[in-house]
């Protein structure tokens, strides 16, 4: 048990210790995203609620991102240093995980959940990622989650508790990049991402040429469909989270998420 943490624990750097993680700031990328993020009530309400969340990263991130020049590519960094950043589109944390800044304070880095993850999907910060060192992220493009909650069942704080089924999960949302899908530029016929996806039919459906639309309000961000898509580099779909995202993201979200006059939020 030992030895394998210690690797964990070497994939990036050394975690800080306990009594330093809240000390150090976050790395710059990732503070410009913070501080969006922190614009007011109503900006961080309707980002955090379920379907303001969930709804504002497809329609209002893919909208936005996937119809600018280069696709969805457009909004997104520079290749980061600190992988889990994934080039601004947002950290993604195993299921169950709380809200970004409780998380942080809740999360006691110690490497439950990365031992009780069936897929070895979770990896660890390492301490150029500032108070993110030693929390858990997933890069689905390399291994997505497949919600067996065992991470957040094994968590021994507040940080992640279980969802009570595989549909509440909120890890983020998948967005389609339409000048990179081969189904949408007319290249090929795929399909790849709508067979992944564990709620087929519901968080992704297939249109003509099987072209697939991702359902907003049953896409649970696990990452299966991009870590498959065959595309390749860059994928064609990708997960996006709120959490930390670049600026360009960060106020996509935002804007789609507000509610415009007399709509309901």
């Amino acid at each position: 048990m030992k030895d394998r943490r210690a690797e964990l624990r070497s994939k990036e750097g050394k975690p800080l210790p306990r009594g330093e993680q809240g000390s150090s700031a976050l790395p710059e990328e990732a503070a410009e995203g913070r501080r969006l993020q922190a614009g007011g009530p109503e900006e961080d309400s309707a980002v955090q609620s379920r379907r303001g969340f969930l709804r504002s990263l497809a329609v209002g991130a893919g909208d936005v991102l996937a119809g600018a020049a280069g696709g969805l590519s457009a909004g997104r960094r520079a290749p980061s240093k600190i992988p889990g950043l994934r080039d601004g589109l947002g950290i993604v944390r195993p299921p169950g995980s709380i809200d970004e800044e409780d998380f942080l304070a809740s999360c006691e880095r110690c490497t439950e959940c990365v031992d009780a993850c069936e897929v070895d999907c979770i990896a660890l910060f390492g301490e150029e990622a500032g108070r993110l060192a030693g929390t858990p992220y997933i890069l689905p493009a390399d291994k997505a989650c497949t919600m067996c909650m065992d991470c957040a069942a094994a968590c021994p704080t507040e940080a992640m508790t279980p969802p009570a089924s595989m549909e509440e999960t909120a890890m983020g949302v998948a967005v389609i990049d339409h000048e990179v899908c081969v189904a949408y530029n007319g290249s090929g016929v795929c399909g790849a991402c709508y067979t992944a996806c564990p709620l087929r039919s519901r968080a992704i459906r297939e249109d003509f040429r099987s072209a697939p639309i991702v359902d907003t309000d049953n896409c649970t961000g696990c990452g299966l469909c991009e870590e498959l898509c065959f595309v390749g580099q860059p994928r064609a779909i990708h997960v996006i989270s709120a959490r930390n995202a670049a600026p360009a993201v960060l106020r996509a979200i935002v804007q789609a998420a507000t509610p415009a006059a007399g709509e309901d939020a």
